[in-house]
């Protein structure tokens, strides 16, 4: 994503490579499992990280090892979104204005101008689009209404 590596570039002096990438993630990951969800009320029934599997993402295994986990049979009863281009490719529907494509806060996103707030979502969604989703939408809160149209 070009506006995070530019201003990883700003901080640091130089552009991120695979080694920062790691170092990153080495910290993120058990902070977000142990932590993130739980900070904001959502305690997750299964967690399969893309390294838990032989195959990482775009692979859909972790998909399937859900399914397994929960015992969810056929696949066609799981509706599946993301918010980044390797995620769309393991199959679903794309978050336009949430997560990793967009990089801001609920409360970021309330300070800008309608205008900006939609050039935000058609370039989030050109990207979705260009991986694969079949359906977009801003935020899981809308997620509700999806599902009662996929599944009516």
């Amino acid at each position: 994503m070009p506006r995070l590596a530019a201003e990883w570039e700003r901080v640091h002096g130089a552009a991120p490579t695979r080694a920062d990438v790691d170092r990153v993630y080495a910290v993120f990951l058990p902070m977000n499992e142990e932590l993130a969800f739980a900070a904001q009320g959502y305690a997750p029934v299964d967690l399969v990280c893309a390294d838990d599997l032989s195959e990482g993402r775009p692979g859909s295994l972790g998909m399937y090892q859900c399914f397994v986990d929960l015992q969810i049979y056929p696949p066609a009863a799981v509706l599946k979104v993301d918010d980044t281009p390797p995620g769309i490719a393991e199959g679903g529907g794309g978050l336009s204005l949430s997560g990793n494509i967009v990089g801001r806060t609920p409360e970021e996103l309330a300070a800008l101008l309608p205008a900006e707030v939609d050039a935000i979502r058609a370039e989030a969604m050109a990207i979705l689009t260009a991986a694969g989703a079949a359906h977009l939408m801003d935020t899981v809160a809308d997620l509700t209404a999806l599902m009662e149209w996929e599944f009516s």
